[in-house]
């Protein structure tokens, strides 16, 4: 027992002796002990950084990058939902526009109405007329709907005789001058004489 005592003593004595001196071993310990639980920087202004918050700072900055892509892309798919939104409010609006120009249309009254007001059509029994101005432009400011008019002796082609002459232009088409024709770019892409 004595021997386990003394042994004891000697190292309570020891570890007594280096704290109340401080000496170069208590330095290089103490030195030892930074090291080990994290680097400590000292900054300029006189501000400690611990390796930790370095660590803190670059967790948080990858952090940041991530959210910052996820939320760009959230705030894009807000805005195209909106717009879609806003083109779906505006689609609903035209088609009810145009179910109730359906509906004005399938009104007898108001095919009459446009037929006198648009083409100028009387019913049978009537007299129609028409106040123009000196322009020979109605004063109703109706629009005219007619076909141009052409000079005396001239008629309209009918649509049959505008296609016959098609067929026959392509079966008969002009001759071109020699000398009016450019370089000849052949499949590949290159001209040639």
């Amino acid at each position: 027992m004595q021997r386990g005592n003394g042994s004891s003593s000697k190292t309570h004595a020891a570890s007594d002796s280096s704290a109340a001196a401080p000496g170069p071993e208590t330095e290089s310990s103490a030195a030892h002990d930074h090291s080990v639980s994290g680097v400590v920087l000292r900054l300029r202004n006189g501000l400690r950084v611990t390796q930790r918050a370095i660590i803190l700072v670059l967790v948080l900055i990858v952090l940041l990058i991530s959210y910052a892509t996820t939320l760009r892309v959230y705030f894009n798919q807000q805005r195209e939902t909106a717009e879609a939104k806003q083109q779906i409010a505006e689609h609903q609006q035209s088609i009810a526009d145009l179910t109730d120009e359906i509906k004005r249309w399938q009104d007898p009254e108001y095919v009459k109405t446009q037929a006198r007001e648009r083409l100028g059509w009387v019913l049978p029994g009537e007299i129609g007329f028409q106040v123009v101005g000196p322009d020979n432009e109605p004063y109703a400011g109706g629009s005219r709907i007619g076909a141009a008019q052409l000079p005396e002796g001239e008629y309209a082609k009918t649509w049959w005789d505008r296609m016959w002459g098609s067929v026959a232009t392509a079966d008969d088409p002009e001759p071109v001058d020699k000398g009016e024709t450019g370089p000849v770019v052949t499949a590949d892409g290159t001209e040639g004489p």
